[in-house]
């Protein structure tokens, strides 16, 4: 059971780590695309 839970542990910290990572090229992805359909709809 301590085993399975440490996995879960680790890969909880990892998930959080990876998303904090894409966050910030998450954000840029999504001003470009907001500004394309903004460009877009004109």
């Amino acid at each position: 059971m301590s085993f399975k839970d440490s996995m879960i542990r680790g890969l909880a910290m990892y998930g959080v780590s990876s998303m904090a990572q894409a966050g910030m090229t998450n954000a840029k992805v999504m001003r470009d695309i907001i500004n394309d359909v903004e460009k877009n709809a004109r």
